[in-house]
């Protein structure tokens, strides 16, 4: 693990693990507590989505354009985590074999260039998450179930799987 790797001392891996857990889960709960006692029963799946209208409080512009810039600063600093493993991980899958990215410039560009087009793309021209979950997860769990049947079609089953198939 690329975190790991950088520890003086890699069993301070599960305290890490652990504790940033803890902090996520701390700022989910504050932010659905904070939400539900700003917005009771009129809060939106969305947290974010009820700061687009008049909250009708006192200084409501000033805390819908805090919280506007605080999420946006949370993006920006967000992304290029997330980003690095995912080009990490897709570079293994695509190119098993090859010498680590980090020495390979070209590829590096490359699976960059294509992971923030195709990320730009999907930012740009789909228009909801949820109408583009509802279009895939059919498709996907037809397919997961076709992946763990796959083995026995080919033949090529454990002895294990075998005994659980017979």
């Amino acid at each position: 693990h690329p975190i790991e790797n950088e520890l003086k001392d890699p069993t301070q891996m599960k305290l890490i693990v652990r504790t940033s857990i803890t902090l996520c889960s701390s700022v989910y709960l504050a932010t659905s507590f904070f939400g539900f006692l700003l917005f009771g029963d009129h809060t939106l799946d969305d947290v974010l989505a009820n700061f687009d209208g008049d909250l009708g409080i006192p200084y409501g512009s000033l805390l819908n354009d805090v919280v506007r810039v605080s999420y946006g600063i949370h993006l920006m600093l967000v992304f290029p985590l997330v980003f690095f493993s995912l080009r990490l991980n897709l570079d293994g899958l695509l190119y098993p074999y090859a010498i680590p990215i980090a020495f390979d410039n070209r590829r590096f560009f490359s699976v960059t260039t294509a992971l923030m087009g195709f990320i730009f793309l999907g930012a740009n021209f789909v228009p909801s998450i949820w109408m583009l979950s509802s279009l895939l997860v059919p498709q996907l769990r037809s397919l997961w179930v076709s992946f763990f049947q796959l083995p026995s079609r080919l033949g090529t089953l454990t002895e294990s799987q075998q005994r659980m198939t017979s």
